[in-house]
């Protein structure tokens, strides 16, 4: 079995500071904020006043609470919309080379363009990581060839194109990455779009407000909301620090399989609780896997216990995500 894992030298010398940032942040929290937490993960959208009740504390006890960790950057909440029900057809991976001392340079031209929705610094086969959403393949060829290969700090990218979400942190999994003009769920209204939008700037916002901004009644509105979200097409979700979870190292991990294992893989690494996002993608490589560890020896037994051990993975290549992450959680439309 081939198997490539590179930069740990790079990761050691920074283990020490983000092991200190994680022990002083796993500090701050004592069990009513874990508490809170685990509830906020189950329902984003718990009122403080059941959060309360729930808890055994006042409603004034929740807002504080929260309104230190949102200040701390240990929580905070989003309206997480699929991108195929938002027309995104073509979702991709791009792993970019860049000229020595250019990150900083690539991150600023990047962040604002519309496609890009996550990008990170990593070590390994690539300097940085990008997740990008597009309409179409010309979509994609245009911004590849117009925007991203005009910039001369960009040596290389590579496209690994998602054939099938498997496993997504927040929710939107099993997912086929459709063509233009295939249905991919319940057609929406201008009322459910003016709901997302206003979900997108206040996840947490009442139903009586949400009604009011979007000129529906609470009831209406209520059911919408209701429909959105048992059809997964946007999820309330809370984001929580993983420093807050002891999580000191973050991977991508590129997988080679026997076509006949793509499926049983997935499905396995997908049942993993290290594992936020399993996808199928195109390319040298069929499954790209990203992956939270509390350390350095945990991700080792994972690499070479759990997923060197599963039946047809013929090799893997892990890249450690460092530095500071950028997260767009909103769709530009």
């Amino acid at each position: 079995m081939q198997v490539r894992l590179r930069g740990l030298s790079i990761l050691e010398s920074y283990r020490g500071q983000m092991k200190k940032d994680t022990i002083s942040l796993e500090m701050d929290l004592d069990e009513l904020d874990r508490m809170l937490i685990r509830e906020l993960e189950v329902d984003a959208r718990q009122s403080t006043r059941d959060l309360g009740r729930k808890l055994d504390v006042s409603a004034t006890t929740i807002s504080n609470r929260l309104r230190r960790m949102s200040d701390k950057g240990i929580i905070a909440f989003a309206a997480v919309t699929d991108p195929g029900t938002m027309g995104f057809h073509v979702q991709v991976f791009i792993g970019l080379t860049v000229g020595p001392g250019k990150s900083a340079e690539v991150t600023q031209h990047l962040i604002p363009c519309r496609s890009i929705q996550w990008l990170t610094a990593s070590t390994g086969r690539y300097d940085m990581v990008a997740y990008a959403l597009f309409r179409s393949f010309k979509e994609m060829l245009d911004w590849m060839t117009n925007d991203l290969g005009t910039m001369g700090a960009v040596i290389n990218a590579d496209e690994m194109i998602v054939l099938r979400r498997v496993r997504s942190l927040y929710g939107h999994s099993n997912a086929e990455c459709q063509g233009p003009g295939e249905v991919t769920g319940p057609c929406l209204d201008e009322l459910d779009l003016n709901l997302i939008g206003e979900l997108e700037l206040n996840p947490r916002e009442s139903i009586g407000v949400l009604a009011k901004k979007i000129g529906a009644s609470p009831w209406v509105t209520s059911r919408k909301l209701k429909m959105l979200q048992a059809e997964k097409i946007t999820q309330i979700v809370s984001i929580i620090d993983p420093r807050a979870r002891g999580v000191l190292v973050r991977t991508l991990t590129l997988v080679r399989t026997h076509l006949d294992a793509i499926v049983p893989v997935t499905q396995t690494l997908a049942a993993n609780p290290r594992i936020v996002y399993v996808g199928v993608i195109a390319g040298p490589y069929n499954i790209i896997v990203a992956a939270y560890f509390r350390n350095v020896d945990e991700m080792s037994h994972f690499l070479s216990h759990e997923l060197g051990g599963l039946p047809g993975v013929t090799g893997y290549e892990t890249m450690v995500m460092i530095g500071s992450q950028y997260h767009d959680y909103h769709l530009k439309l």
